[in-house]
C-alpha cells in the first residue's frame, strides 16, 4: 500500500504512513487516493499507531547488521521500490551513515534502539550474576532449610493445594472459553487494530513458530487489557487444545489475579514472600519440584498482569523458578512471557 501512495505524500516515510494513515473505501475526490488499489486514505486525528520493525541484533553478524539497517532505511527513507533504499555503490549501513544527519527521525530511533539494547544486556548480565551468586550459596541454603527458613510457608501439602487450584482455575477458564472458531473470531473482531496485533504476535510465536516471546503490553486503565488477556487465553488454548495447561495467568495480588481469572504469582510458583525486607530465594525440595513440574510441564505461555506492581527481585525469582521447573537455563526457562502493565 505504501508504494501506491499518492504523489502528495511522496516525501512521507513508511513510519509516518503506517502511523498516521488508514485505508478505507471512499469515492470522495476530496480525500487522498491510492494510485491503483482503489482505496482512499484517512488520517488519524489523535495519536499514531505504534510502528516497529523486525527485531534483529546488528552485533551478531555482518548479515544481521545489513538486515537491521535495511529495516531502518525502509521505515524512515521515502521509497517507491526497495531498490531506492540503498545508495549506488554502498551497502545499507554505509547508506545509513550518509543519510542519518538528514533523516533525523531515523537517527533518533536508532539511538533509542541502541540504548534499549544496552539496558537489556545489562539487565541480563545482572540476572546472571545474581543467579550465579545464588548457586554458589546453594549448599548454605540447603543447610538453613533443614533448620527452617523463610520458605517454611510453602510445605508440600500447601504446594499440592496450590497446584490443584492452578488446574481448577484452568478448567474453569477452559469451560468458559470452550467456543467454536466462529465465536472466537467474533471475540477477536471486537478488539481494535493494536490489540489484534498483540494477539497475532503472541499466537504466531507460541502456537505456530514455537519461538520464545518476551513482550510488555502497556496501556492506561480502561483501555481493554483484560479483554486482550481473555481473547489471548482463548486463542492459545484453542490452538493448543491437545496440551495440558498451555497458558497460565498470574498477577501480583489476589484482587488483580481474580480480575483476570488467574492466580497470584507467589502461590502459582511457590515463591518466598517479602515481609518488610527482601526475601531470600530458596530451591524447592525434590517432592515439591516434582509437583510443580507435573502441573506446569505443558505451559507454553505465562501471562502476568499488573507487572508494574512486581519488583525486580520477584522477576528474578520467577526466572529462577521457571529454570528449575523447565530444566532450562534460558530466560524464564524458555517459556514465553507476556507482561501487561
Amino acid at each position: 500500500m505504501y508504494p501506491d501512495r499518492p504523489d502528495e505524500l511522496e516525501s512521507l516515510s513508511l513510519y509516518e504512513f503506517l502511523g498516521w494513515y488508514e485505508k478505507h473505501r471512499s469515492t470522495s475526490k476530496d480525500q487522498l487516493q491510492l494510485k491503483s488499489l482503489g482505496y482512499s486514505l484517512r488520517r488519524r486525528n489523535t495519536t499514531p499507531y505504534i510502528v516497529t520493525h523486525q527485531t534483529v541484533n546488528p552485533n551478531q553478524s555482518d548479515e544481521n547488521k545489513e538486515r537491521y539497517f535495511f529495516h531502518l532505511l525502509k521505515l524512515f527513507k521515502p521509497w517507491r521500490t526497495e531498490s531506492d533504499l540503498c545508495s549506488p555503490g554502498k551497502n545499507y549501513y554505509e547508506t545509513y551513515l550518509n543519510e542519518c544527519n538528514i533523516l533525523l527521525d531515523m537517527k533518533e530511533y536508532h539511538e533509542k534502539q541502541v540504548q534499549t539494547s544496552q539496558q537489556e544486556e545489562q539487565m541480563e548480565k545482572t540476572v546472571n550474576e545474581r543467579a550465579e551468586r545464588m548457586k554458589k550459596t546453594e549448599q548454605d541454603v540447603i543447610e538453613v532449610e533443614d533448620q527452617g527458613c523463610a520458605f517454611d510457608s510453602c510445605r508440600t501439602d500447601q504446594l499440592r493445594t496450590a497446584m490443584q487450584d492452578v488446574v481448577d482455575t484452568h478448567i474453569r477458564s477452559a469451560q468458559k472459553d470452550r467456543t467454536d472458531s466462529d465465536s472466537l473470531a467474533a471475540a477477536y473482531s471486537t478488539l481494535n487494530c493494536d490489540q489484534q496485533r498483540i494477539v497475532d504476535k503472541v499466537v504466531t510465536a507460541v502456537c505456530h513458530s514455537h519461538e520464545q516471546l518476551r513482550l510488555i503490553v502497556s496501556g492506561q486503565g480502561g483501555t481493554g487489557k483484560s479483554k486482550v488477556i481473555d481473547v489471548l487465553n482463548q486463542t492459545v488454548m484453542h490452538h493448543l487444545n491437545d496440551t495440558t495447561l498451555p497458558v497460565v495467568i498470574a498477577a501480583p495480588t489476589g484482587l488483580t489475579s481474580f480480575n483476570v481469572g488467574g492466580m497470584t504469582i507467589h502461590r502459582m510458583l511457590c515463591l518466598p514472600v517479602e515481609h518488610r525486607k527482601p526475601a531470600d530465594y530458596c530451591h524447592l525440595q525434590q517432592e515439591q519440584l516434582t509437583l510443580l513440574k507435573a502441573t506446569l510441564k505443558g505451559m507454553k505461555l505465562l501471562i502476568i498482569d499488573e507487572v508494574s506492581m512486581v519488583s525486580s527481585l520477584t522477576l528474578l525469582f520467577i526466572h529462577l523458578r521457571l529454570t528449575e521447573v523447565m530444566c532450562s537455563n534460558e530466560l524464564f526457562g524458555g517459556v514465553s512471557v507476556v507482561f501487561f502493565r
